[in-house]
């Protein structure tokens, strides 16, 4: 069978020959691909039998994260503390400035963990009204709980971490 010539085909006949050569290349390099991944291992050198039998080393969580998930492990909630945190000190959180020349306003949830010392360890915002300018009035939010300072939460007469909401609103007058 011999191909016709581009001139004997119109447009359509000779774009639909030239999709398939594509589809049949693409088949054919997918299948050297798949050929290629499910040979077997090399046999060259011989394997030991002590190593064969060894067992996979089990995967172990990074250190970090057993840091953190044993000091969480240590955060108490407020219902479990006898006395809870009192709080001493606050940061002002400052007002975006293109949020105040907009007419943006926002309410901003935070959640904290107080430490035994009664500084604020780490900040999460659980929610935030702000439809416009999020990230600038979270920003401003998380920068000022960092500077609070609280009496630490009692358990048993010693102080503890413990987690805590604070709620900040920006309002214009």
């Amino acid at each position: 069978m011999t191909m016709p010539s581009t001139r004997d085909l119109n447009g359509k006949t000779c774009c639909i020959l030239i999709l398939l050569a594509s589809v049949f290349a693409v088949t054919a390099l997918l299948t050297c691909i798949s050929c290629s991944s499910s040979r077997p291992p090399r046999t060259d050198k011989p394997v030991r039998a002590d190593v064969a039998k060894q067992k996979p080393p089990e995967k172990k969580a990074p250190e970090p994260m057993k840091e953190i998930q044993a000091a969480e492990a240590r955060i108490f909630n407020l219902s479990e503390v006898s006395e809870e945190p009192t709080f001493i000190k606050s940061g002002t959180p400052h007002y975006p400035e293109m949020a105040r020349l907009m007419g943006a306003q926002a309410k901003i949830i935070l959640r904290l963990v107080i430490d035994e010392v009664g500084d604020v360890r780490s900040v999460q915002v659980i929610y935030s009204s702000a439809p416009k300018f999020r990230s600038a009035f979270e920003q401003s939010a998380i920068k000022a709980a960092k500077q609070y300072k609280y009496k630490p939460a009692i358990v048993d007469g010693k102080p503890v971490p413990c987690w805590a909401k604070v709620i900040i609103k920006f309002k214009l007058n």
